[in-house]
């Protein structure tokens, strides 16, 4: 392709669902605003409703664990190499990588080799752990869009540009609770399968104790589009309480939530936009917990808890994963009072850090000027 073509061609590598959803923002904003650019992707459904031309599904590549991805390696491997040879032909313009580091900075060592600009969207979380990759990000990407707010001091520091641009979560109408919300609790395990199974029962025996104490309480399950109804079912077929269990949207089943359990990620952001106190649960397996332990150094795991950058909202880690210590915490939490007006005024100051909707129409327009910078 020519420097001098106006019909650029951008390459999108979203691995993972969450991926897909933040990326598909991008792709609306560039499709808008250049609407004869090729947006090519590896993604899902999201990116193509947005207009990108899907050249890979996400699902051929979002393989989760040591053994998956062992069995998986072939194909991933063959992925990959179809992709580098895409970068090394001259047909593309920029590469946006979001989010999968794993697959994500292989692919910006080769198009750094090639010439081809890269936009990190989404950076890896090295500030938590793997920090010996902020080298490579250092030589192989040519501008990280951030989505943290704190993100930006660190990168600095570490020599990689980056740009804040505002998270993903903010695109979408965020409605917040109001001012007397339902005696209904939010139940929130998570998305993935080893997240549900662990988090789920725990939960489930929360709310018995809390039903125990407070006959008007309600309870509702959060499932994840993306694990089979019969997961659900059968985890709540041992639970005596009536729990409904919805999909959809994080910000409309919180809506009219009084109080929430949230396993540790995005959703815990979600959360505090949404004006729902929490508590947030973390369980993984006694090897990676071990694990982990090495490699991270941060005394807060929740995101909500790393923006506001102090203790905002009670992590349950581990083993202390405890229904009698959650449902005591929740119970103070659903009702008026100094430990409720504590967290959502701090919800407030995250709902500024995190800025307002703009975070696509920001990373399309560095995509623009990372072309422009190309063609000078």
């Amino acid at each position: 392709m020519s420097p001098e073509s106006t019909d650029k061609t951008i390459l999108f590598v979203a691995g993972e669902p969450s991926g897909d959803q933040a990326a598909a923002h991008v792709v609306r904003a560039l499709r808008e605003r250049h609407p004869s650019w090729r947006l090519l992707a590896v993604g899902g459904a999201r990116m193509r409703e947005a207009g990108a031309e899907i050249i890979l599904p996400n699902d051929e590549v979002a393989v989760m664990g040591f053994t998956e991805v062992v069995k998986h390696l072939p194909a991933l491997r063959g992925h990959l190499n179809g992709l580098k040879r895409m970068l090394a032909s001259g047909e593309v313009d920029l590469i946006i990588p979001v989010d999968f580091p794993g697959f994500n900075l292989r692919l910006a060592r080769t198009a750094r080799k090639h010439g081809v600009p890269v936009l990190y969207f989404i950076a890896p979380q090295v500030w938590a752990w793997h920090k010996s990759r902020v080298r490579t990000m250092r030589r192989d990407i040519d501008r990280l869009a951030l989505i943290l707010p704190f993100e930006t001091s660190w990168f600095a520091a570490e020599g990689v540009p980056g740009v804040f641009v505002g998270h993903p979560i903010m695109e979408n109408h965020c409605p917040i609770a109001p001012e007397i919300p339902s005696r209904t609790v939010a139940l929130m395990p998570g998305s993935r399968r080893q997240e549900v199974e662990r988090l789920l029962p725990v939960f489930l025996r929360t709310a018995e104790i809390m039903a125990g104490k407070d006959a008007e309480l309600r309870f509702e399950l959060l499932a994840s589009p993306l694990l089979e109804t019969s997961l659900y079912r059968d985890l709540l077929a041992a639970c005596p309480l009536s729990i409904d269990m919805r999909s959809g949207s994080c910000s409309d089943f919180l809506a009219d939530k009084c109080a929430a359990i949230v396993a540790s990620g995005t959703a815990t952001l979600e959360t505090a936009i949404s004006g729902v106190p929490m508590a947030v649960a973390y369980r993984t397996s006694g090897f990676n917990y071990w694990l982990a332990s090495k490699l991270v150094s941060l005394e807060n795991i929740a995101l909500v808890n790393l923006v506001a950058e102090r203790r905002v909202v009670p992590e349950f880690i581990q083993g202390d994963v405890r229904p009698e210590s959650m449902a005591e915490q929740l119970l103070v939490l659903y009702r008026p009072g100094e430990e409720r007006q504590r967290q959502l005024s701090a919800f407030g100051e995250i709902r500024q850090r995190l800025g307002g909707p703009g975070c696509g129409v920001n990373v399309a327009e560095l995509a623009a000027s990372l072309i422009g910078d190309r063609n000078e």
